[in-house]
């Protein structure tokens, strides 16, 4: 019987639902659409749809019936954008394929906003009133009123109470007064904040890294108010620390005390181990090679060691360091460093040396658009060097150094900005070969987005030895050459600031500047045009820079930039006297991660 009885309950059900159409079988058009809005006219069917049932096969008598209701429901739908007079005038069309009515529509005068009265009241009147008075809000007295401005208003304000921790906060005592006789709404809208929470425990899953040493890069303490912008700070901070892969920080509002929000935090750490490789071309100085190795999470502080190699004709280095965080793994950190170092210089000469350093890095976040980044170093070097011609010059020596960095950019415009200064100095008093001082300072500028897709990059370098005795050299490498595809393109490898007629270059200044003209292709790809130019000398009065055009192909990848280019000297006073056109092809592969 049961059975039964159900399957006479769904038969008639399916008898009712074949004899209804649906919604959309009920269309309403407006002749003299430009005078009714279109969110109106949506409002309007989507109401009809709702309330109006036609039946299959419905008679023209009772469809025409349903013209006066349909009417009524498209001047209610008129009243959330504030036209409380609206009048239709509902004609039947078609029955068939679709029901069809056109409605005739008068709008009439509209309701206007004529007060807007906000007031906060609650522990958080003194934070939040000084928002509610500088924030530009969507109901304006003069406006048509609109019930989504209305809302709106409302749903902001208490957003604001929910981001700074007054989760009860309510604006249920507000009134909303509309006299269509006078055409007026009248809005008072009351915000009461409620308590405010305060931050709880912070939660940390899973146990890699050391819990107490990720609670301390925190913007908070347990026991300060709550904010969700200390809980995304709080993220960003992890995520500039370079040890996750994946790092979330969300309010756990399921433990939530009565006072007390606490927070979580998950993550998945970056590899155990990594490592990349890199190769280059360019048709000067033939191919270069390069690799890396990391070892991350050497310690559960997220100490990391770092082993680079590179290869090519006239330059070859070898390079491990090991990173200890401080604070902080990228902004507050620790660097001991080994490196080999050995490069020849046409027409010049020959410079082996080793260094071993000790470091501390510092970076401060200044303003949201500024950075600055601060490295102090002391440094012992064992050089063996030698000038063309020359006996081999042997030399050790200490010396402290010191990099300011500062990178800055426009929040609107997208511009970006970034200098490089960096400082070796030392007494020979203090074991040092001679009385010296070497700054070097570069410039970066991008504009982007201007018209037609295009990039501007601008870049710039600047250099000076300060050499108190001239018999007393410092290592080769130390003195300024230039050009190369990695700064003068079209040239050779540090063949600027050489001159093959004489093998004793120790040129103490150095200058570059580089124009480059970037247009989008599509996604990030860009043909690229340029101007290089720079030169390295002993003294400026004698400067005579070389500069090269060219043009190619950029790919800005998530590696880096993959650039293939041609560069042809227009004016040429290094030591390579050939104008020909050069070919640089440069290529890098990121970090890899090989296992957890």
């Amino acid at each position: 019987m049961v059975f039964l009885y159900n399957m006479l309950i769904f038969f008639i059900a399916s008898l009712f639902l074949s004899l209804s159409a649906h919604a959309d079988d009920v269309i309403v058009t407006f002749p003299d659409e430009p005078a009714i809005p279109k969110p109106i006219q949506i409002n309007g069917n989507l109401l009809v749809n709702q309330n109006v049932s036609i039946p299959k096969n419905i008679s023209l008598y009772r469809a025409n019936q349903l013209s006066y209701s349909i009417s009524r429901l498209l001047e209610e739908a008129a009243q959330p954008y504030g036209y409380f007079d609206m009048q239709c005038d509902v004609q039947l069309q078609t029955l068939q394929p679709q029901v069809q009515y056109q409605a005739q529509c008068r709008l009439n005068q509209p309701i206007r906003v004529t007060a807007v009265q906000i007031t906060v009241t609650g522990p958080g009147k003194a934070l939040l009133e000084n928002d509610v008075k500088t924030k530009t809000l969507p109901l304006k007295i003069g406006d048509v009123f609109e019930t989504s401005n209305y809302d709106q208003v409302k749903s902001m304000l208490l957003e604001w109470c929910y981001h700074s921790g007054y989760l009860n906060a309510s604006t249920q005592a507000s009134q909303l007064i509309i006299d269509p006789s006078t055409h007026t709404a009248r809005a008072s809208i009351h915000l009461d904040t409620g308590n405010r929470y305060m931050f709880g425990d912070v939660d940390i899953v899973p146990d890699i890294y050391n819990r107490d040493f990720l609670r301390k890069m925190s913007p908070f303490n347990q026991h300060t108010p709550y904010s969700d912008f200390d809980l995304s700070n709080y993220r960003e901070t992890l995520e500039s620390s370079n040890l996750f892969s994946y790092v979330s920080v969300l309010p756990d509002l399921g433990k939530r005390t009565e006072r007390h929000i606490p927070a979580v935090v998950h993550y998945e750490p970056i590899p155990k181990l990594q490592y990349g490789l890199g190769v280059g071309y360019s048709s000067g100085d033939n191919f270069f090679y390069s690799a890396g190795i990391q070892r991350n999470r050497l310690t559960t502080y997220g100490t990391k060691a770092t082993v680079e190699l590179l290869s090519s004709r006239e330059y070859s280095y070898a390079l491990g360091a090991l990173t200890i965080p401080k604070t902080h793994p990228t902004r507050d950190f620790y660097t001991i460093q080994l490196g080999y170092r050995h490069e020849n210089i046409d027409y010049v000469g020959d410079d082996r040396n080793v260094t071993a350093s000790v470091g501390h890095t510092v970076q401060t976040e200044v303003t949201p658009t500024q950075t600055v980044r601060y490295e102090r170093a002391l440094n012992y070097t064992i050089d063996r060097s030698s000038f063309e011609g020359e006996p081999t010059n042997k030399t050790h020596f200490l010396y402290p150094s010191m990099q300011y960095d500062i990178f800055a950019r426009a929040e609107k415009s997208h511009i970006r900005f970034s200098i490089m200064n960096s400082l070796k100095a030392n007494l020979k008093a203090l074991l040092s070969p001679t009385n010296f001082a070497k700054v070097v300072s570069q410039q970066r500028l991008v504009i982007p987005k201007l018209p037609l897709k295009n990039t501007i990059v601008l870049r710039s370098s600047q250099g000076y030895i300060a050499n108190s005795n001239s018999d007393d050299l410092l290592p080769l490498s130390w003195y300024f050459y230039t050009g190369g595809s990695t700064s003068v393109r079209g040239f050779s490898y540090n063949s600027i600031g050489a001159d093959p007629n004489n093998g004793y270059d120790d040129n103490s200044y150095l200058y570059t500047l580089s124009f480059e003209l970037q247009h989008r292709l599509f996604q990030d790809f860009y043909s690229i045009a340029f101007i290089d130019s720079g030169d390295a000398s002993r003294s400026l009065s004698n400067s005579r820079p070389s500069y090269a055009v060219g043009s190619g192909f950029l790919w800005k990848s998530f590696a880096g930039n993959f650039e293939i280019s041609l560069a042809k000297p227009v004016r040429n006073y290094s030591s390579d006297q050939s104008m020909s056109t050069r070919l640089n092809i440069n290529l890098y592969q990121p970090l890899y991660q090989e296992s957890r």
